[in-house]
């Protein structure tokens, strides 16, 4: 089991994945959320039943998997049926990260997820680190990534909450609008700090009132 659950969140084209994937290299065990959440609704599964009875076989492939399109195109159109669908996965997301987390015999385990913090799902975490960049760089990620037109990037990120909002719940904040190699620098500094207070039993960050 881990000695320290760190979260690790950032909104969509803020590169999380790739600070995710240094910390990996550097020894952390990492639990995607964003992969558990493909999971967490493939066929056979419950959360798949319990969309469909919702929103009804639209919502399918052909071959009866999630399209996810689809069933984007409801829930970000109403903040209550996005609500509804959070509520059918967000646990169970949770429960099978502290799972793969409980398992592993790291010194540091890492839950990364986009939506960590508008979730709520942080009273288990030790500490967080927020990933940002500028807004334009982001969306410019993500239209190369997913070819996607502009519009529907803005429309995403207006859902998330503002780097702001979440910077003021971050213990690290790491800007990933740099070279890889500086941005790799910089995460290796606080990964060094925070391995370096967790194996000799001190607090790295300190504690948040509320």
């Amino acid at each position: 089991m881990t000695s320290f659950l760190l979260g690790l969140t950032g909104g969509i084209g803020s590169g999380k994945s790739t600070v995710g994937a240094i910390l990996t290299d550097l020894g952390a065990y990492v639990v995607d959320a964003d992969l558990l959440a493909r999971e967490v609704v493939a066929p056979g599964q419950p959360a798949l039943g319990e969309i469909v009875d919702r929103w009804g076989s639209g919502v399918l492939q052909e071959d009866g998997s999630l399209n996810r399109t689809a069933l984007a195109s409801i829930v970000f159109a109403d903040p209550a049926e996005r609500a509804a669908l959070e509520a059918m996965t967000h646990p169970r997301i949770i429960a099978e990260s502290d799972r793969l987390l409980a398992a592993s015999d790291a010194l540091i385990g890492v839950h990364m997820a986009a939506l960590l913090l508008e979730a709520g799902a942080t009273a288990r975490l030790q500490g967080i680190w927020l990933i940002t960049a500028p807004e334009d760089v982001r969306i410019a990620r993500v239209m190369a990534r997913d070819a996607v037109p502009e519009a529907l990037v803005r429309a995403r990120i207006a859902h998330q909450w503002t780097d702001d909002r979440k910077a003021a719940l971050a213990d690290v904040v790491i800007d990933t609008d740099s070279t890889l190699e500086a941005l790799r620098d910089r995460v290796t500094l606080a990964w060094t700090h925070l391995v370096d207070a967790v194996a000799h039993g001190h607090p790295p960050y300190p504690q948040k009132t509320s």
